[in-house]
């Protein structure tokens, strides 16, 4: 895999567009994806691509480049998208033998991995580098695009225009995304690769290598379990039940400690980053859903100013397709979003808690 990019410095901010992701030397076009904005990749060093490479990439898009081409080393998103596109999710007999470019694009330009960061500053510079959607778009030469934004795409004011923007235009020749932009997964494959056994993921990862909405979230059930389509306040409030009735569901799943429990809400603290201490909360409030954030000062302050990492686990946690920030969270995630593998008590319980086990997993591995 070798991985080229445009790249400019202007005011104090780096900017990352049409992102060139070679497997071989080929340069057909396989597809593209859409995530939110450039993470951690960064130059192999800081001369320019010159030569008959920059030529190759000119042919490849249909344009004369200029000298703001680098080479950029790779990072664990691209490695995801690749396991994407060639099927590496889906089944060992249809895996595709990657050979061309996947190009990789963004909501907006932006190169910062703290998410919370770079929303903040995108806010603030009039760069012309920020937003390149009407240029990308026509990139997309009517091969596959996956989109991947999570739910800061689908939620955030701002970004949402975007989103929504690039999903009408990727729709007709895209069979595999539903109609309705709401009624769509956008999971950014950090997430895809953690939860890509469980059946949401399964269908989408499904439907996106053959493009077409053939598989549903059900096909992929214990058929031994009776299931719902959403998760009922009731439910929800069993859940709490069992888990404060029995200490080892949760003890089982991630070392944590119980804080409080209530009728309908639960809170457990566990460890951060070096001396941070954290706090996950199961609620059937505001119709369900799951949080983390700072556990609570004994002074009274904000919970999450404290916190030495704060950004950081913002940005995991968006690419673990929550919504982020929100209120006084880090993170937040409606449980009906959960993708449970049944609809039984113990299954819902513990596909809730290997949402905990995905944040400190991914933390482990920043």
């Amino acid at each position: 895999m070798r991985v080229y990019a445009r790249y400019f410095s202007e005011d104090n901010l780096n900017f990352r567009r049409t992102t060139l992701i070679q497997f071989g030397d080929s340069w057909e076009l396989i597809g593209s994806a859409v995530l939110i904005n450039p993470g951690s990749a960064h130059p192999i060093s800081n001369t320019p691509i010159d030569g008959s490479k920059i030529h190759e990439i000119s042919a490849f898009l249909g344009t004369e480049c200029k000298d703001d081409w680098y080479e950029f080393r790779s990072d664990p998103t691209m490695g995801w998208l690749r396991k994407i596109f060639e099927g590496d999710y889906v089944s060992a007999d249809k895996k595709r033998n990657l050979k061309g470019v996947i190009q990789l694009f963004n909501l907006f330009n932006l190169r910062n991995q703290n998410l919370t960061e770079a929303l903040s500053c995108s806010q603030e510079t009039r760069s012309s580098h920020l937003f390149s959607v009407e240029e990308d778009k026509q990139l997309f030469r009517e091969k596959p695009v996956y989109l991947g934004w999570g739910n800061t795409g689908k939620y955030d004011s701002r970004l949402k225009i975007i989103a929504e923007n690039i999903f009408e235009y990727a729709r007709s020749n895209n069979h595999y995304l539903q109609p309705n932009f709401e009624d769509n997964s956008f999971y950014h494959p950090r997430y895809l690769n953690m939860q890509y056994k469980k059946p949401r993921a399964r269908a989408l990862l499904n439907n996106f290598f053959e493009n077409d909405i053939t598989y549903q979230p059900a096909d992929f059930f214990d058929k031994s379990f009776p299931h719902k389509v959403r998760i009922s306040r009731g439910q929800i409030a069993e859940v709490i039940k069992e888990i404060r009735k029995d200490e080892s569901i949760f003890k089982k799943c991630t070392d944590i400690e119980l804080l409080e429990e209530g009728e309908k809400t639960i809170r457990f603290e566990f460890a951060g980053y070096e001396n941070d201490k954290l706090e996950f909360t199961v609620t059937m409030n505001e119709n369900g859903y799951i949080g983390i954030r700072g556990s609570k000062p004994s002074n009274g302050n904000d919970r999450n100013e404290n916190l030495s990492y704060k950004e950081k686990y913002e940005g995991v946690l968006s690419e673990l397709d929550f919504l982020t920030p929100r209120k006084t969270w880090l993170g937040t995630k409606n449980i009906s979003d959960i993708d449970f593998e049944n609809r039984d008590l113990e299954s819902i319980v513990t596909s809730i808690f290997k949402e905990l086990e995905n944040f400190i997993s991914s933390m482990q591995s920043n």
